[in-house]
Parts: structure tokens; sequence; C-alpha cells
């Protein structure tokens, strides 16, 4: 049986990474590990603009072999079992949803009626993302119009800001006009 390679990105505009994210992301390579994953583990610092750090390490993703990409940001912290479920889901794209940094406990994803133990979302936060090589194949044929280049190199823009213009379908929350992040959007 193949060896699933899984690529964990983590975008540091300062290069510094919490403490808590030390300790998690070591348990987390460890539990990976003795589970039979092959992993490759990016941390990308330096980078002011965190879409465009995401777009260059999904890039990087896309040139590997790996079938799962895993976006964690350096000023987290988890439980290991909590990556390797997103890992280990058959969902496309999961997240795990934390609160905002800011001096109300508030998470700002947009959960649609009628969800259950997986909640769909309108709208989720990018810093404990799992996404599939297909999705994101699938994302690139689809939005042929944001293949762009950043200094001499090829990537797709799926991770950027944007303003919302229409309506996805009857139970999307954004208004016109509504700003979102590169996770969100």
């Amino acid at each position: 049986m193949k060896q699933r390679e899984i690529y964990i990105a983590t975008p540091s505009i300062s290069g510094d990474l919490w403490a808590g994210y030390h300790k998690s992301i070591i348990a987390t390579l460890m539990l990976l590990t003795q589970k039979g994953y092959q992993v490759n583990h990016d941390l990308m610092n330096g980078c002011s603009l965190i879409p465009l750090a995401r777009n260059l390490m999904l890039q990087s993703f896309r040139e590997s072999n790996a079938d799962t990409m895993l976006f964690i940001d350096a000023d987290l912290s988890w439980p290991a079992d909590a990556a390797l479920r997103l890992i280990e889901s058959p969902h496309d794209v999961i997240a795990g949803s934390y609160p905002v940094k800011d001096d109300n406990t508030r998470f700002p994803s947009n959960w649609a009626k009628g969800s259950t133990k997986l909640l769909k979302s309108y709208g989720l936060q990018g810093g404990f993302l799992k996404i599939s090589r297909r999705s994101v194949e699938r994302m690139v044929m689809e939005f042929p119009q944001l293949e762009c280049v950043y200094d001499g190199k090829k990537m797709v823009a799926l991770f950027d800001t944007m303003i919302v213009r229409g309506k996805i379908d009857e139970s999307d929350p954004f208004p016109e006009g509504q700003y979102l992040g590169e996770d969100c959007a």
C-alpha cells in the first residue's frame, strides 16, 4: 500500500512560532509518522502578505507528491488527534474552527442551518484547514483567471481577498459588497 503524503504549510510573517504551536506540531508530526504518513512540513516566513504566502505554499503543494494539504497557522495550538481527524476525513475541504483573536470570544464562521456533527459553513478560517489535491485541481480548472506569476513563479491565487459580487445560493449569508479575507474567500 502506498504511503500517504501530507503537506503541512505554516505561513508566519515574522518567522516566530507560538510556543503552543511548537508543542502541537511536534506531537502532530510524531502521531502522523506513527500512523504511517510521510509528512512534508513547510514553514514560510518573511512574507508580509498572508494571501501571497498561502498561494505560494499552495503552489509548492501542487508541485509535491502529497495528496493532502493542511494549513496550520503559527499562532494556533491543537491536540494532535484533531489534525489526524482532519486528514482522515473523507471530505475534500474541512477545517477546525477557533475563536477570532480579539477582545470578544467569537467564531467567525457562518454555519448553515440544518447541520449536524459536521457543520456546513460559508466562510471557513484557513488557519486549521485540510484541502485535498483533487479539490485544489478542481478549483484551478474552475478559476483559470486566477493563474498568475509572482517573482517569476507561476501560481494560482485561490487564497486571495475579495469583495462579494452575487450570491452562491439562497443560503449564502454574505451581502453584496462584503469584504472577505483570503481564507474565507
